[in-house]
């Protein structure tokens, strides 16, 4: 069943400062569950006052629908007539039965316990996020006093509130579910993409084929990352499809089409993923028209999460890309790049933007310069500062942490703002990253 929503009832002269409070507590996608009804001026109020400021408080509550998840919190300073509110609320069956009629100071502690019961403040949802993390993980807490550490304590729990952890199992409306009628007069490959990153997503990936598709269907593709050659198995089929987890910048994709384009596989590609970004979506459709790789390769996005990376700025001519080299126009589509973390934009100061970016490039730089190699081109660092392409993503996978994400979410090392320094520990902790620098090495493509 949905939630309701919490109604609380009180003076207009309170009203924005507690929109702000719940706007701070309430993760972004479930601000809407809490309304905040503000009425009344200073001063006495005569009966007929109240009378007119409960007719008008009724109107607005009204506007919504009932549910019987709905609540009602009323401050007992409200200029209105509380028992024709309540009597009101009851007649309609509105919602909860069980009103409240609450001093300020408890208002604000019965709305924190609210939105932990039903999963909406930024630290439960956070906690219940990376409790799906199934590698290694750092503190909660500790993640958070590292921002307070270097004075921007503001930033944690904005981030904390934005973090998703995705398993592959749970992805939408089955996203690599085996289709009945895809088995009837075809044959068909059910493929999987074998690199030498032995903790990578494909092991995962690899485990749900082989338990969801027919014995004999699914094969590996193995992908040689230092000659660029993707090689295809030999059993005969009418269709070969590719699942991967998620298609986010189409860096990755663009290579692997590259390398179909020098040696055609002997059977149309269909690409499947369980998530898909529409920046990564453009490039990779771009990139299939410009290796002349249209009727051979496809992408299957029936059954795909669709995640916005790019805001509504995006010119017609650069949706289709026509006529537009490929490495042109993947630079390019930087340019409309709206960063995932700092939804809605309303919710960020400048300030606090430069801050994630700042601890990114120091992050960057320092991994970047791990094996003992020179010092970064700074155009490459500033490109991963906020995670690769500027996505600032704080979307991960239960085993594996795309590179779109905020370094500062899974790097670590020592980061300084100001007159203030702190060993930097990462909330994320992905075995690859670890031990290979080469993964923040590509450039364009």
């Amino acid at each position: 069943m949905t939630n309701g929503k919490l109604f609380i009832v009180l003076p207009l002269k309170d009203a924005d400062r507690l929109e702000d409070l719940a706007r701070s507590e309430i993760v972004p996608n479930r601000r809407g569950e809490v309304v905040v009804v503000g009425y009344g001026g200073a001063g006495k109020a005569s009966s007929s006052d109240r009378a007119r400021a409960t007719r008008q408080l009724i109107g607005q509550i009204a506007s919504f629908p009932p549910h019987p998840r709905n609540r009602l919190f009323i401050n007992r300073e409200t200029k209105c007539s509380f028992e024709d509110l309540i009597d009101w609320w009851c007649a309609e069956n509105f919602g909860d039965a069980a009103t409240r009629k609450l001093a300020p100071a408890a208002i604000r502690r019965e709305l924190g316990e609210h939105l932990q019961s039903i999963g909406a403040h930024w630290r439960h949802h956070a906690t219940a996020e990376l409790n799906r993390f199934e590698s290694q993980r750092g503190s909660l807490d500790a993640w958070l006093q590292q921002f307070a550490e270097l004075r921007c304590g503001t930033i944690g729990p904005k981030l904390a509130a934005r973090l998703r952890i995705v398993r592959t199992g749970d992805l939408p409306s089955g996203a690599f579910a085996m289709r009945k009628a895809d088995q009837v007069g075809l044959r068909q490959l059910a493929c999987y993409i074998e690199d030498d990153d032995q903790g990578g997503s494909w092991v995962e990936m690899k485990g749900l084929l082989e338990r969801t598709f027919p014995p004999g269907t699914v094969h590996a593709l193995r992908w040689r990352k230092d000659v660029g050659t993707l090689e295809f198995p030999s059993t005969p089929a009418d269709e070969i499809v590719i699942h991967e987890d998620g298609l986010w910048s189409g860096h990755e994709v663009v290579r692997r089409l590259r390398a179909m384009s020098t040696q055609l596989p002997t059977a149309p590609v269909t690409l499947r993923y369980g998530i898909v970004t529409d920046f990564g979506l453009l490039v990779a459709r771009q990139a299939i028209r410009f290796l002349n790789l249209a009727g051979r390769v496809s992408i299957d996005t029936s059954r795909a999460e669709l995640l916005d990376f790019l805001n509504g700025k995006v010119p017609e001519e650069m949706r289709l890309g026509l006529g537009m080299e490929l490495s042109h126009y993947y630079d390019t589509l930087h340019d409309y790049v709206d960063s995932y973390a700092f939804r809605p934009q309303a919710d960020w100061s400048s300030d606090e933007i430069a801050a994630c970016e700042n601890i990114g490039r120091q992050l960057v730089r320092a991994w970047l310069k791990q094996d003992g190699s020179a010092a970064p081109d700074e155009d490459k660092v500033s490109r991963f500062a906020l995670g690769g392409g500027g996505f600032a993503s704080m979307v991960a996978f239960s085993r594996s942490i795309p590179k779109v994400c905020l370094p500062l979410l899974w790097l670590g090392g020592q980061v300084t703002l100001g007159d203030k320094t702190v060993a930097w520990r990462p909330l994320l902790v992905d075995s690859r990253r670890v031990s290979s620098v080469d993964l923040l090495r590509a450039g364009s493509i």
